[in-house]
């Protein structure tokens, strides 16, 4: 039986999801934070091919799971529920997850990423008989499905501490960071290349500083020798909104990555940080989905460039193991992987 597809334009599913984004900010804030934050039951994934979702689709499933109660981070297409002989419940809404797929435009066929590889060594490489097109499906989440195992929350031994992933990340992207006693504000100077950040001590708890240093950090990796994004923004501009889009959902990110809790004080300040940017959302519909790829870009530079793979594997003991997670990017990826694809037009786009 052939999987299912939705038969819907890139426009049309991005002008859907903004939405469903925008009225999550209105209608509270908070739940949507504490949604894309990622709560006990971690990141999404397809319970099938055990693959944690990324992009727009890890946010999005991680805020529909929160906001509609679900407690259950896996997710699966109705295929992949036959398939393995379970029962989806009736009257079960589902959610869709966008992919970008190889499309072999000489044969007229969907190809795996593994075939394209193939076709990428060959010296001979036709790059004009293949594009990456969309193909949007519907998954349910494992709450929904009667037969599945039941979830059973992840309790590892986090031994990672905060301040020594700050530090790694400081000295892996190359940029220094300032404490200064008595300040009343963090920045990151890109003239300078460098992050001014108050005092330890003058923080409520370590989380707040850790999450301090790591929006700080995700704003250093735009640095024009590192990510190289416009940085010369004025406080108040689109760009500036874009910019601090990018930082916040980058953080954001990298506490999941380490495991960080999401306290009081963070859940306030992001919820701050919400107002200079959610109008920008409203008015331009690619604003969100451009910020979620750039978000990406910075956490995964900084996951990089700090070694924090091994440095996670060493300190979170058993149960989430990173194994996989470490093979996975030493590895090509060669299955249909979701791709946040985006064209020339995206690239220019204009605020």
């Amino acid at each position: 039986m052939k999987e299912r597809m939705i038969l819907m334009t890139k426009k049309n599913y991005r002008e859907e999801i903004a939405d469903f984004f925008i009225k999550s900010l209105d209608e509270d804030p908070i739940e949507f934070i504490k949604g894309w934050n990622f709560s006990h039951t971690g990141s999404p994934m397809n319970s099938f091919t055990e693959k944690e979702y990324s992009g727009i689709n890890k946010l999005y499933l991680k805020i529909i799971e929160t906001k509609r109660g679900y407690g259950d981070n896996r997710w699966l297409t109705f295929k992949q529920i036959q398939d393995k002989g379970y029962h989806l419940q009736k009257g079960a809404k589902g959610a869709k997850v966008e992919y970008y797929i190889p499309y072999d435009n000489k044969e007229k066929k969907w190809i795996s990423f593994e075939e394209y590889s193939k076709y990428y060594r060959d010296p001979d490489f036709d790059g004009e008989r293949f594009t990456l097109k969309q193909r949007i499906y519907t998954v349910f989440n494992a709450s929904l499905i009667d037969g599945i195992e039941q979830f059973k929350p992840s309790y590892a031994a986090n031994n990672i501490n905060e301040e020594e992933v700050i530090e790694k990340i400081s000295d892996g992207i190359g940029v220094k960071i300032v404490e200064r006693k008595n300040s009343q504000s963090a920045f990151y100077d890109p003239g300078e290349d460098y992050i001014l950040i108050p005092e330890k001590e003058q923080f409520k708890s370590q989380e707040d500083y850790c999450r301090t240093a790591l929006h700080e950090l995700s704003h250093s990796t735009g640095h024009k020798d590192r990510l190289n994004r416009d940085q010369s923004n004025k406080f108040g501009s689109k760009k500036y909104a874009f910019e601090e889009l990018i930082a916040e959902i980058s953080s954001s990110f990298m506490g999941e990555y380490i495991e960080e809790p999401l306290t009081d004080e963070i859940l306030d300040k992001h919820k701050a940080y919400i107002q200079s940017w959610a109008k920008e959302i409203k008015n331009n519909k690619n604003f969100l989905f451009k910020a979620i790829k750039e978000a990406e870009r910075a956490a995964d530079y900084m996951i990089e460039n700090a070694q924090l793979y091994q440095y996670k594997k060493d300190n979170i003991i058993n149960i989430r193991s990173c194994e996989s997670e470490i093979n996975n990017i030493c590895t090509e990826k060669s299955q249909e992987q979701e791709v946040i694809f985006f064209s020339k037009d995206d690239e220019e786009m204009e605020f």
